[in-house]
């Protein structure tokens, strides 16, 4: 059977020199991706835990449009500005850990957090929607993994902030209370998960300076689907 001359060239021997530039290629190629990840590209995030519940699960995977650029939890440029409405993730520096969050208020806005609901300048944000077993699709996965509850006792919210309309669930622990107006160039951050969420409404975090948010959240690209 005649030898396929095409197919011989494609078997042959690479040399140790052209072996050790391609090396070199891939590593440099590895290495400058890393970089524009960490200095400025898109980024991946693994959401841990109910706090985002239904707008992200446990476990969901989701990309972020960065606002700066990071040396570990050190901000060293920062571009851009979170608008009411947005998942972000936030850089916690105190206790060297990310969050995600959704971005309540602004600078200069009047937060009030009772056990009502949430008002933005004096308006409530939010309108029930029905209890949670009228919403199979809104995906309340690691709740029975902390404390179960009756499905009375969970109730859907629709909420509007900016040009954001999305779903908040209040699962009857109740809201911690705080109200503030925001400080310019701070943002006031909530889990969707109402009462299952530590954030702005903690005072040890309190508002957030807007060079601690790392970026906003552009879409999940995986889920596992609970």
């Amino acid at each position: 059977m005649p030898v396929d001359r095409e197919r011989e060239r494609d078997l042959a021997p690479v040399s140790p020199a052209r072996l050790g530039t391609a090396l070199v290629l891939l590593l440099t190629l590895g290495v400058a991706g890393a970089a524009a990840t960490q200095l400025g590209g898109p980024q991946a995030f693994t959401n841990d835990g109910p706090s985002m519940e239904p707008t992200l699960g446990n476990g969901d995977r989701f990309l972020i449009e960065r606002y700066g650029l990071w040396l570990g939890f050190l901000p060293l440029a920062h571009w851009g500005e979170p608008a009411q409405g947005d998942v972000v993730v936030v850089a916690s520096a105190r206790d060297q850990v990310l969050i995600v969050k959704r971005v309540i208020a602004v600078g200069g806005q009047h937060v009030v957090v009772d056990q009502a609901g949430v008002s933005v300048d004096g308006e409530r944000v939010a309108e029930e929607a029905g209890p949670c077993a009228e919403f199979p699709e809104l995906r309340i996965g690691t709740l029975g993994s902390y404390q179960p509850l009756p499905d009375e006792s969970c109730t859907v919210y629709e909420e509007t902030l900016g040009d954001s309309r999305h779903f908040v669930l209040d699962t009857g622990y109740g809201l911690r209370p705080a109200e503030m107006v925001v400080p310019e160039g701070h943002v006031f951050v909530m889990g969707d998960h109402r009462d299952r969420s530590n954030d702005s409404t903690n005072p040890v975090l309190g508002a957030v300076p807007v060079e601690n948010v790392i970026g906003r959240m552009m879409g999940v690209y995986w889920t596992d689907g609970s």
